[in-house]
């Protein structure tokens, strides 16, 4: 029985001790202003908390952060600079000034710290087009590494220059709880969705049924066949989209109707002051407003979330391009009906030799 205690004792120990600073992870420094507001928060859902760190009269501060597992941090200094911090339990962390650059933090402590500072260190020594190739092969090498989502995120998905086929070719590799971040699974989200509107932007024009302006002309689908149609999103009360939709009848001008016409969808509230409009600025096509705003059937379908947007459809109601502005559409188009043509051309001769 005395045996017995003693291991019981000497659990109760371990579980004590478990429970306690091992399950910490500590944050100090030195060289900001007495009394200065340090912020801490997180970067993820494992810690959505924002704590303020006050400095002493030295300007030192100790903060502890109860941390069960990894999880990233931003501590926002006094001069506006944010540091990235990997919280790791029974770790801690000091943060001082950069001896050799004035202005800048360093961190010492922690594994994955050293690991994350190290690599971004060399990642922002390269040009924007190597930092994908450095990244791919250190997340190739050890794909459940906590530093992986971090360097993804700062280097990839908030770029300058993000390029969706990397952060998709980078985010395949992660493994493990990984793949379980919030912050992939929003991305991965975001990428289906993605998905989803690219299935409807390479397919056919949804059937939809309006009236013209001039409250008698039955506009749908079958108008628009064997011809090239602009669709246009826009609104009077928006200033953009009353700009846009002027560039967009000066190029109107140059083709022939039987050639390409212009379907303008209003998402105004108020069909007097769109009216005013159209004829104020003498906007050419067909102008409709069904007053269903942001629930009208293409607004919808294309998934337009901002104005102005405009859709390229072929004669065959099929999309070409979205999102498109007139002085790319002007400078295209020719090209895009000429090879249009010729390929129907090539496509009816092939027909008549079948028969």
């Amino acid at each position: 029985m005395r045996n017995i205690a003693i291991v019981a004792s000497i659990l109760l120990a371990l579980l004590a001790s478990c429970a306690g600073g091992e399950a910490y992870y500590n944050i100090s420094g030195a060289g900001v202003e007495a009394g200065d507001t340090l912020y801490l928060y997180g970067l993820d859902r494992r810690y959505e908390y924002m704590d303020t760190i006050l400095a002493d009269e030295e300007g030192a501060f100790d903060y502890d952060v109860y941390a069960d597992t990894v999880f990233p941090l931003s501590l926002l200094m006094p001069s506006g600079k944010a540091i990235l911090l990997f919280a790791e339990p029974a770790t801690a962390a000091t943060v001082v000034p950069d001896s050799v650059q004035q202005g800048k933090w360093m961190v010492k402590g922690g594994r994955l710290q050293h690991l994350y500072d190290s690599m971004a260190a060399r990642i922002e020594s390269l040009p924007l087009a190597k930092r994908f190739e450095e990244i791919d092969s250190f997340v190739r090498r050890d794909p459940m590494n906590e530093v992986n989502i971090m360097l993804w995120r700062r280097y990839l998905v908030e770029s300058p220059k993000p390029e969706m086929r990397n952060m998709r070719s980078v985010a395949n590799l992660f493994g493990g709880r990984l793949n379980d971040d919030d912050y992939v699974e929003d991305f991965q989200e975001l990428v289906d969705k993605k998905r989803s509107l690219a299935t409807v932007i390479y397919s056919s024009v949804p059937v939809f049924n309006f009236v013209a302006i001039d409250d008698s002309t039955k506009i749908s689908n079958a108008r628009y066949r064997e011809k090239f149609l602009v669709l246009n999103f826009w609104a009077s009360w928006d200033s953009l989209s009353c700009e846009r939709m002027k560039q967009m009848s000066s190029m109107y001008v140059r083709f022939k109707a039987d050639e390409l016409m212009m379907l303008n969808v209003s998402l105004d509230h108020d069909t007097a002051q769109w009216r005013q409009k159209v004829l104020a600025d003498s906007i050419l096509g067909d102008n409709v407003c069904d007053l269903k705003m942001w629930d009208n059937i293409l607004v919808k379908r294309y998934d337009v979330n901002s104005l102005p947007y405009s859709v390229l459809v072929n004669p065959q109601l099929l999309n070409i391009s979205y999102d498109t502005n007139p002085e790319k559409l002007d400078a295209s188009l020719d090209s895009i009906m000429g090879v249009y043509k010729k390929n129907k051309e090539t496509s009816d001769k092939r027909r008549k030799k079948k028969k």
